[in-house]
């Protein structure tokens, strides 16, 4: 059964004579009768009572002509939604990404991704990572990049890069010489973190809560340049992915130390996205490497 069969199956009702359908349809009869037996052979049921005033339905025609107007109404559908879909992603790629990414990551994808893609124009909204999944919920982004999986029907999940959380310190520090540095140490400095309820802030709030340990917080933030800006200045330590200080640390500015007895697990970054808008898609496959790429170039340690 192919569309062209239904298609004229459909004319052919709505016209009521082989010579019109032909017609409207821009083939010869002989075509349009071979289209409308090989149907009938195909279903094993007559769908015509021919006489020569009008073609009239058989029971199974009328059953089938529901079926079949239904089948491309629903195809005509589709077509609209796979055009709409098509325009807005191979235009205009709408991308999340968490609050951290801001000043140290997003400002090298933005370039790194234009000069891959240059026949796409990418949107990137910066936004909590709850708030990514419902927004690729409601089509208002497309993809999104998020530190961990928060299942939630539809979406998937591609794991782009992993890396160890580090000490990380100014060249003056004490620290800046050894080569690994363990927590018990780290209690002993001045420490510059993200706000409260941030995932890392958490996990070390509940390390030193299970060893009874104190720590010195400098200052809660949840501006990333501002943490790093007074770790510069000597003013307390702080522990991050280098993927978040990838830049100070190339240039010297600040020192990456691994942890001995680091209670975090690897910071993780997942690109999320709708399978059903992107089945078997290169844009998306090459997009992947490329983004797996760019976070592979921040890994000092992992």
């Amino acid at each position: 059964m192919t569309l062209e069969q239904i298609t004229s199956f459909v004319v052919l009702e709505r016209e009521g004579n082989f010579y019109k359908a032909a017609e409207v349809l821009y083939i010869p009869q002989s075509t349009l009768s071979n289209r409308i037996r090989q149907l009938e052979q195909e279903l094993g049921v007559c769908l015509f009572i021919r006489n020569k005033r009008r073609l009239q339905l058989t029971a199974a025609g009328r059953q089938f002509y529901a079926l079949a107007v239904k089948m491309l109404q629903d195809l005509d559908e589709f077509r609209k939604t796979a055009s709409s879909l098509n325009q807005m992603y191979r235009n205009v790629v709408h991308i999340g990404f968490p609050i951290a990414f801001y000043s140290e990551v997003v400002h090298e994808l933005i370039p790194s991704m234009v000069a891959k893609f240059p026949d796409i124009r990418f949107s990137f909204k910066q936004m909590a990572a709850n708030e990514i999944i419902s927004s690729l919920k409601d089509n208002t982004i497309q993809l999104g990049l998020t530190p961990y999986k928060l299942y939630a029907g539809n979406i998937e999940y591609r794991l782009l890069n992993q890396q160890s959380i580090m000490a990380l310190v100014p060249p003056e520090h004490p620290f800046a010489s050894k080569t690994e540095v363990a927590m018990e140490e780290i209690r002993t400095q001045p420490i510059v973190i993200f706000h409260a309820g941030s995932l890392y802030q958490d996990s070390l709030i509940e390390f030193f809560y299970k060893t009874n340990w104190t720590f010195n917080v400098l200052a809660e933030l949840n501006n990333l340049d501002a943490i790093k800006l007074l770790v510069k200045k000597n003013l307390g330590i702080t522990l991050l992915p280098n993927l978040f200080a990838r830049s100070e640390i190339n240039r010297g500015e600040l020192i990456s130390i691994p942890l001995i007895d680091s209670p975090f697990s690897p910071y993780t970054t997942y690109l999320a996205y709708k399978p059903e808008h992107w089945m078997e898609d290169e844009f998306l496959q090459n997009l992947i490497q490329e983004l797996s790429t760019f976070f592979d170039a921040g890994n000092k340690t992992l």
